[in-house]
């Protein structure tokens, strides 16, 4: 009976080893999914980021496209009769209200009223002295 119980004993420690490796099996596999989902997670946060950062820099080349546009209007601009004039293409186009473009940099066309005044759409200013020289003022 020795031989049948160590025979015994040494298969129900095959089982239990056997069991035991299933076990490790298993425990890999999710392991494995464990670590991929990690990777995936890691993954996600670095995309992100990136998409953060994409962000910033297509904040920062809006903001340089719109000093680029404001400087080569500053190029075209000049100033005659009280008011900002603007010269593109050759014509002549304005008066511009230069309350707007000085301290808003924004170029907002002067519109004259029933009483021939100029005044501004953005601040409704009327600005009696455009067309008069400087010195009349």
């Amino acid at each position: 009976m020795t031989d049948i119980g160590a025979i015994t004993a040494f298969l129900t420690s095959l089982k239990t080893a056997t069991d035991i490796a299933k076990a490790i099996r298993s425990v890999d596999v999710s392991l494995e999914r464990a670590e991929l989902k990690l990777r995936v997670a890691e993954l996600i946060e670095s995309l992100a980021a990136a998409k953060i950062h994409a962000a910033e820099i297509q904040d920062l080349v809006r903001e340089k496209d719109a000093e680029i546009e404001r400087l080569q209007i500053d190029q075209e601009l000049f100033f005659e009769d009280n008011a900002y004039w603007r010269t593109k293409n050759g014509v002549k186009d304005g008066p511009f209200c230069t309350h707007c473009w000085d301290r808003e940099g924004m170029l907002v066309h002067q519109h004259r009223d029933s009483n021939d005044l100029w005044y501004c759409l953005t601040h409704g200013e009327p600005d009696p002295f455009i067309g008069i020289p400087p010195a009349v003022a």
